[in-house]
């Protein structure tokens, strides 16, 4: 992921991610919280479809 987002190579499609974003607002936030270290560290910027699959892991 980290890599991706270095090279300018973010994944840019999640599925019906507007649903995604009204139904896990707070996990969404949590997870942007946890993973602040990440983006200011490599100068990064997590997008909603990265934060949806990685939800996804953490809820297999």
């Amino acid at each position: 992921m980290v890599e991706r987002l270095i090279r300018l190579s973010p994944i840019t499609e999640y599925p019906d991610q507007d649903l995604f974003e009204q139904a896990h607002t707070h996990e969404i936030h949590a997870i942007k919280s946890a993973l602040s270290v990440l983006e200011d560290d490599y100068c990064v910027q997590l997008n909603i479809p990265e934060i949806g699959y990685i939800f996804n892991i953490m809820n297999g």
